[in-house]
């Protein structure tokens, strides 16, 4: 496994999604979750394969009109608004219904994901909302997306992965990446971004993008392009500041050498056999 990851370190442009994901090594989401939790959290994480919710086949369709909208689609098909029930009546969708239920199963049956009208259009908007941005459109006019970039971490001796959803051209000095998010509140999204790991992955995105790339195209900055996943889908450029960043590399270096070891020695434990004095809380 690790001699097939050494032959793919490089930069891949239209590398599919499953193959990308199938790759052993560390990324952004590993790391955020090992983050967040324990070895045995990310076990957890690693080993399930859940079916996709709705907000993620959401995200999924927003991503590809945002970044990719000359691409083949993805398989997701969008629910009708109505149905006609066993008796000739027109009912708006129910997907409790047997009418319903086995349409659904159908298209599943055909390899196309079912995702609500509603959620659909709200996908189709938000893209189109970063498209016509100010800021964001002439940045995805001008860009790659979607970039596979894999290195190997010689200290840890490790496979490191990143998937990109942006690489502004030479003009700009910054990554960037699409969130679609329920708020972008000037204060909420900076306060979710740190609590969902979001600095570890602007850090790690910016030593791999320099480490194979930056001799031609270094990039100094990293920035979030967020739209809300509802109505009005507003959008803002939230530029990431140098503490943000280095508080991920932080991050970073000490993570990496858990998951190598982890993968090491096929080892993933939980929380320290330890005793944590339960106070009364500061509000109180």
């Amino acid at each position: 496994m690790t001699t097939d990851f050494k032959t793919l370190i490089g930069v891949h442009e239209g590398m599919p999604a499953e193959q990308y994901h199938a790759l052993p090594g560390a990324s952004a989401s590993i790391l955020r979750t090992l983050w967040q939790g324990t070895p045995a959290h990310l076990r957890l994480y690693l080993d399930k394969r859940e079916e996709p919710s709705p907000a993620m086949i959401a995200g999924t369709l927003a991503h590809h009109y945002a970044l990719e909208p000359l691409s083949e689609p993805p398989m997701i098909i969008k629910k009708p608004e109505t149905y006609t029930d066993e008796n000739g009546n027109s009912k708006p969708w129910h997907g409790a219904s047997k009418v319903c239920k086995t349409w659904e199963q159908s298209q599943k049956d055909n390899g196309f994901q079912p995702l609500s009208a509603t959620d659909f259009d709200n996908a189709v908007n938000a893209a189109k909302s970063l498209s016509d941005h100010p800021i964001t459109g002439p940045v995805l006019r001008d860009c790659k997306t979607e970039l596979s970039l894999l290195t190997w971490d010689q200290t840890n001796d490790v496979g490191v992965r990143c998937r990109m959803d942006i690489i502004p051209s030479q003009k700009f000095d910054f990554l960037a990446d699409c969130k679609f998010t329920n708020s972008v509140d000037d204060h909420q999204f900076p306060s979710n971004a740190y609590d969902m790991g979001y600095h570890i992955q602007a850090a790690l995105y910016l030593f791999v993008w320099n480490a194979l790339c930056g001799s031609e195209d270094r990039k100094k900055g990293f920035k979030f392009f967020a739209v809300e996943s509802k109505p009005p889908h507003d959008v803002k450029v939230f530029a990431c500041s140098e503490e943000f960043i280095a508080k991920g590399w932080e991050e970073v270096c000490q993570l990496l050498p858990t998951f190598a070891k982890c993968v090491r020695e096929n080892s993933w434990p939980g929380s320290p056999a330890t005793e944590v004095v339960c106070t009364v809380p500061k509000w109180v």
